[in-house]
């Protein structure tokens, strides 16, 4: 079983006066066993009761986590799954309820392949935390040396975000009213998430993610089959 591996990440913001929508494109690439992740954070006289995200038009195959500050900003991060979108460019969008005013909001949208299947993939409950001021961090639920760690957070004012020295920046994408950033780490180096900032509140948690055995699933959601002959197994696609 290998490792999960980072595809590709996309962000955008936007500062008050978006309304309760907003969108990013990912570029998906074609591969096997993959899933897509999308963080939204929105920032507002008071914390939103509710954001709902959407990729590719429909809603997500689960949600990890959504998270509040309790008075300002608040982070949801959802998940769809390989059998669920294709390849391409492809809408992700945020709704936000329950916040009076729209001070900003974030997006970014995070795809990966070799997942585990078959099935929904191994999607632990998130660690989550939220606060005012300096730093954010977190440790990882339930982390083994062959899982993949991926850490989400939105935040609200301040400078950009510093990375944790075992961790990889995937999206970092910071603004004056909301900003939102990724990080993976291999479980192996140990599951605990930092970055080092300085601003007004933020939100956000890490899950886990196994990679997958064989047989695997394709892009177009269709297993591979083991079958054997006189060179011995290999696989082929039903």
């Amino acid at each position: 079983m290998g490792l999960p591996v980072f595809e590709v990440a996309s962000s955008a913001r936007v500062a008050a006066g978006y309304g309760t929508t907003h969108s990013v494109s990912l570029t998906v690439p074609a591969g096997h066993n993959r899933i897509v992740f999308v963080v939204g954070s929105t920032t507002g006289v008071g914390a939103p009761t509710d954001i709902a995200t959407t990729f590719g038009g429909l809603a997500p195959s689960g949600r990890v986590f959504f998270h509040t500050d309790s008075t300002l900003q608040g982070t949801v991060v959802e998940y769809w799954t390989n059998d669920r979108f294709g390849t391409g460019a492809i809408t992700a969008a945020l709704t936000r309820t329950g916040s009076t005013d729209d001070g900003g909001a974030a997006i970014a949208a995070v795809c990966l392949s070799n997942v585990r299947y078959p099935g929904v993939p191994l999607v632990l409950p998130a660690g989550t935390a939220s606060g005012v001021g300096v730093d954010f961090d977190t440790t990882a639920p339930g982390f083994a040396a062959e899982c993949l760690i991926v850490d989400f957070w939105g935040f609200f004012g301040g400078a950009a975000p510093v990375v944790g020295s075992l961790q990889t920046s995937r999206v970092n994408d910071n603004g004056a009213e909301a900003g939102v950033c990724v990080s993976t780490q291999d479980g192996a180096n140990g599951g605990s998430i930092t970055w080092t900032w300085s601003g007004a509140g933020f939100t956000g948690g890490a899950v886990t993610v196994d990679g997958a055995s064989t047989p695997s699933i394709n892009s177009s959601g269709h297993p591979r089959q083991q079958v054997r002959d006189a060179t011995g197994p290999r696989y082929q696609l039903r």
